[in-house]
C-alpha cells in the first residue's frame, strides 16, 4: 500500500485499468472451467450455478399464461419536454480548416440544434401625411385632397391606433400605473410618451369603446345562459369586488366595489329569463329566470353534510345523488369536448 501511495493519479490509472481486465478474464476462466468439470462428471454442458431456479421474490421476465393480457398502453398526445418553436432563420456555424492539419473543409452534416429565443429592436414609424395643393389650370383653383385616415389615426391624436391599443393593454392586463406605461414606452420602444398623453390616451380608449360595451351588453342579456362570479378585487388601495359575466362568445367585467345582490340585476335585467350559472351565492337569486348551480359546489357541499350528519338516511341520499351528478357532468364534458381527429 505505501509503494501504491506514493504514485500520481496518471500512474495509477493504467494499474487499475490492468486489474479490471485481469479480473474480467479470471472471471471467464472460473465460469469455463466449472463448465468442463460438470461436463466430465456427467452433467452436461452447463454448471448447477446457472441451472438454479430464481428465488420465490424475483418477478418472472415472462406473464403466467393466467393472467389477464395487457392493453395497449395510451399514447400521450404530447411529449414532456420542451417544444421546439418554429425557426425564423438559421446560423450555421461550422470549421473552415482542420484545426491539426490546416486542410480546407467544406460541406458537412447537422449534429445538433441550440434554439436562441431574441426579441428584435422595437423601431417606432413616425409617417407624415402631407396634403399637397396642386393648381389648375381650367378653373384656375388649387385642389388639395381629403384623405379618409380612420383606418390609422384616433381623432385627432398625434398617436396611431396601434399605440393606443397598446397602452390600453398594459394598463388593463399588465395592471402598470400611467408613469410605468409612460416608462415602458421610453425603454422598448423609444418613443417619448408624457404622462398627460398616456392619461389622454386611456380616456380616448374608453370613450370609443362605449359602444361595443352596450353591444356586448345586450349580446349578454339576450343570451339563453350565462355564467357569472364575482371575486375580491384592491384597487387603488381600495378592498372592492369584480364581477365577471360570461358565455360561449363574450365575457363582461364590471367592478361595482360591491357584493350586493342588485350587480346581478344591473347587469341582467329585472325581466331576465336565462339560466343563470353560479355557485350558491344567494345574490344570483334575484333574476327571474332558472338557475343551475356549479357542479363542484354542490359536491363539496353534499361532502360536508355527509360528515357533519353521518346518518344512514343522509349518508344514502348522498350516495343516490352523487352517481347523478357524476354522469351528468361527464355527459356534458362530453358535448362540449369535441372529437379527437
Amino acid at each position: 500500500m505505501d509503494a501504491f501511495a506514493s504514485l500520481s493519479r496518471e500512474e495509477l490509472i493504467p494499474l487499475v485499468q490492468q486489474q479490471a481486465e485481469l479480473n474480467l478474464f479470471l472471471q471467464q476462466e472460473i465460469l469455463t472451467l466449472r463448465a468442463e468439470i460438470y461436463r466430465l462428471k456427467g452433467g452436461g454442458n452447463l454448471p448447477p450455478l446457472l441451472k438454479t431456479e430464481p428465488p420465490d421474490w424475483v418477478k418472472p421476465n415472462t406473464p403466467s399464461p393466467l393472467s389477464e393480457p395487457k392493453t395497449p398502453r395510451k399514447k400521450r398526445p404530447d411529449a414532456f419536454v420542451r417544444r421546439r418553436e418554429i425557426p425564423t432563420e438559421e446560423v450555421v456555424h461550422a470549421c473552415s480548416h482542420c484545426p491539426d492539419y490546416g486542410r480546407s473543409l467544406s460541406g458537412g452534416t447537422p449534429r445538433s440544434r441550440r434554439q436562441i429565443i431574441e426579441l428584435p429592436e422595437v423601431a417606432v414609424r413616425v409617417i407624415d401625411h402631407v396634403l399637397e395643393a396642386r393648381y389648375c389650370g381650367v378653373c384656375q383653383k388649387q385642389c388639395l385632397p381629403t384623405p379618409d385616415l380612420t383606418e390609422v389615426a384616433v381623432g385627432h391624436s398625434r398617436f396611431g391606433q396601434r399605440v393606443h391599443a397598446l397602452v390600453a393593454y398594459i394598463c388593463s392586463v399588465g395592471r402598470l400605473p400611467v408613469q410605468g406605461i409612460a416608462s415602458l414606452l421610453s425603454v422598448l420602444c423609444h418613443l417619448k410618451v408624457s404622462v398627460g398623453e398616456v392619461t389622454w390616451m386611456l380616456a380616448t380608449v374608453s370613450a370609443l369603446g362605449q359602444s361595443a360595451l352596450a353591444r356586448l351588453h345586450e349580446t349578454l342579456r339576450q343570451s339563453e345562459y350565462v355564467h357569472g362570479d364575482e371575486t375580491g378585487w384592491r384597487e387603488n388601495g381600495k378592498n372592492g369586488y369584480l364581477w365577471s359575466f360570461s358565455i360561449s362568445t363574450a365575457a363582461y367585467f364590471t367592478l361595482p366595489k360591491t357584493r350586493a345582490g342588485h350587480v346581478v340585476t344591473d347587469v341582467l335585467g329585472e325581466d331576465s329569463r336565462g339560466i343563470v350559472v353560479s355557485d350558491f351565492y344567494g345574490g344570483y337569486n334575484r333574476p327571474l329566470g332558472l338557475r343551475q348551480r356549479c357542479w363542484v359546489h354542490l359536491l363539496r357541499d353534499v361532502h360536508t353534510l355527509t360528515e357533519k350528519f353521518p346518518l344512514p338516511g343522509v349518508v344514502g341520499w348522498a350516495k343516490q345523488r352523487l352517481p347523478l351528478c357524476c354522469r351528468l357532468a361527464a355527459a356534458k364534458c362530453a358535448v362540449q369536448t369535441p372529437p379527437s381527429i
